[in-house]
């Protein structure tokens, strides 16, 4: 079992874009990807089936209205593929590994992500 605690507010997953030359990520999804690639190196890399879980904390800004019951903008779908495609070779080898996943998006204090990865035992 993997469990990753990161200080971070998660961009989610871009569709490509086209350009001149092509199909392309947006710049600050490439550069998250790389961030959360180098922080899951220390960890050893599952192998067989895979079940993800995520929580993801975003801080309220300020100017945000009072409404409590208002959830966080980015989808979780979008979110929990960021994740997939940034392990993908460094904790798995492919994210067809991932059979089972959990996510869940709130608001905190501060942005944060959690991360639980388990190897499933059939």
């Amino acid at each position: 079992m993997i469990n990753i605690k990161l200080p971070l507010r998660v961009i989610p997953k871009k569709r490509p874009r086209l350009g001149r030359k092509g199909t392309y990520m947006p710049q600050p999804y490439l550069y998250q990807r790389e961030y959360l690639r180098i922080k899951f190196r220390p960890f050893k890399k599952l192998e067989g089936e895979i079940s993800l879980d995520c929580l993801f904390i975003f801080k309220k800004s300020k100017t945000m209205a009072k409404n409590k019951y208002t959830m966080p903008v980015p989808d979780t779908d979008n979110l929990i593929g960021a994740i997939m495609d940034a392990g993908e070779k460094v904790l798995y080898d492919n994210d067809r590994q991932i059979t089972e996943h959990c996510s869940k998006k709130m608001w905190g204090e501060e942005d944060l992500v959690f991360i639980t990865l388990k190897e499933i035992k059939r």
